[in-house]
């Protein structure tokens, strides 16, 4: 792989992680006033797709903070994560391994520093959502690069 390649997917990487660290040392006013907007905004489009008798206001908050800001961000961080480490390391298993060692530390140190901030929690639910994300890029990520192999071979 081109080294400038691999030096890009890995200062993206790490972008993604500091953005994940920078979100949960977030006190809850401002969690909630982050989250508040983009619900807002995707509130507004629903009422204008004249969809708005089936999700409330609050639920859809809901699930901004916990399909975006958990499930999504580590969805990003995963895909960028299988990138890196594929592009690093040449064993493919070993890589698959780092990989996803390392994507389950970011959950629970993500969550972890939520206990500094006021108004913050840690739960273990979040870990699981979080590294969901992760471990469903992952998979697709693996299926594709299967898919390839499978078709070079028949070529």
């Amino acid at each position: 792989m081109n080294k400038i390649k691999k030096y890009i997917f890995l200062i993206i990487y790490l972008f993604i992680i500091t953005l994940i660290f920078f979100f949960a040392l977030r006190n809850g006013e401002q969690s909630t006033t982050d989250s508040g907007r983009l619900t807002e905004l995707l509130y507004k489009i629903i009422k204008l797709l004249k969809m708005d008798h089936i999700i409330d206001a609050s639920s859809l908050a809901h699930v901004v903070r916990k399909l975006i800001g958990h499930f999504g961000l580590f969805f990003v961080c995963g895909l960028f994560g299988c990138f890196t480490f594929h592009s690093f390391i040449s064993d493919y298993k070993k890589a698959l391994l780092f990989h996803l060692l390392s994507g389950l530390l970011i959950a629970i140190i993500s969550e972890l520093l939520q206990l500094i901030p006021l108004n913050r929690s840690c739960q273990f639910t979040d870990v699981l959502i979080d590294y969901s994300g992760y471990i469903v890029c992952t998979a697709i990520y693996v299926l594709i690069i299967y898919l390839i192999k499978k078709k070079q071979l028949k070529n």
